[in-house]
């Protein structure tokens, strides 16, 4: 049962009351348990993880070798909501190209050696991410920070444009700064477009109105009397007729 308290979403970064539906991915959003030893080594290469403060009451299990990480419930909330934090991270391990061969296999959670689940982070990014659903979400070497940087912009500028926005970039050059840049210039872009419109269409109904009060002047305001050549007319006709008649 959902008890109000914040967590995000493994899958995405949505933020929600643990325990319920995450309305993006349908998937559960992890309860807030404190980080667990990863006591089981690491999923690639089978190397024992070690444990890895980042902030006050959260910590990642990172492989000394490949540099992957384990990221926690309670750490993958405060990565998601301070992205600040990723490039240190990045820092003390620094990106390792891995073999074609390692990407493939499925990976056993460290902490329960069940198999995670395995999809594209956001359903709108090209980085492809494996979660236990229960103890935390594997990032590959190189990975953080691109996750952080795109649950940030997700959460900015909507999952329409920040799938644009990765898709536009190869994950291999992605650069979350200019994706992030471009993505907020296209929002700011249809917004305006949408107001220049909504301006456009108002400026048109004011001038139908003022050409119908112009029409309706000429019909009906110019006075009951007719204009003066009609009315010469007509009393050229009435002395013709009077001329007639004698």
């Amino acid at each position: 049962m959902a008890t109000g308290i914040v967590s995000n979403c493994f899958f995405c970064g949505t933020a929600g009351p643990h325990g319920t539906t995450c309305p993006s991915c349908l998937v559960p959003i992890p309860r807030l348990t404190p980080d667990v030893e990863a006591s089981h080594a690491c999923p690639r290469c089978r190397t024992p993880l070690l444990a890895l403060g980042i902030a006050p009451s959260a910590t990642i299990h990172a492989c000394p070798r490949c540099h992957g990480i384990l990221v926690g419930p309670r750490a993958w909330c405060t990565l998601v909501a301070r992205p600040e934090l990723a490039p240190a991270i990045a820092a003390k391990l620094p990106a390792r190209e891995a073999r074609p061969a390692e990407l493939i296999p499925m990976l056993a959670c460290p902490a329960c050696s069940r198999e995670m689940e395995r999809g594209r982070f956001g359903a709108s990014s090209n980085i492809v991410i494996d979660v236990c659903l229960t103890h935390g979400i594997w990032l590959d070497s190189g990975e953080v920070v691109a996750v952080a940087d795109h649950a940030a912009l997700r959460a900015r500028v909507g999952v329409s444009a920040a799938r644009k926005a990765s898709e536009a970039s190869d994950w291999q050059g992605y650069d979350p700064n200019r994706a992030a840049i471009e993505a907020e210039a296209s929002l700011r872009a249809a917004t305006a477009s949408s107001r220049n419109k909504k301006r456009a269409t108002g400026a048109g109904f004011f001038l139908l109105l003022l050409f119908l009060a112009l029409r309706l002047w000429f019909v009906f305001g110019r006075g009951s009397g007719a204009p003066p050549e009609i009315t010469g007319a007509g009393r050229s006709a009435a002395s013709a007729a009077t001329e007639i008649g004698k």
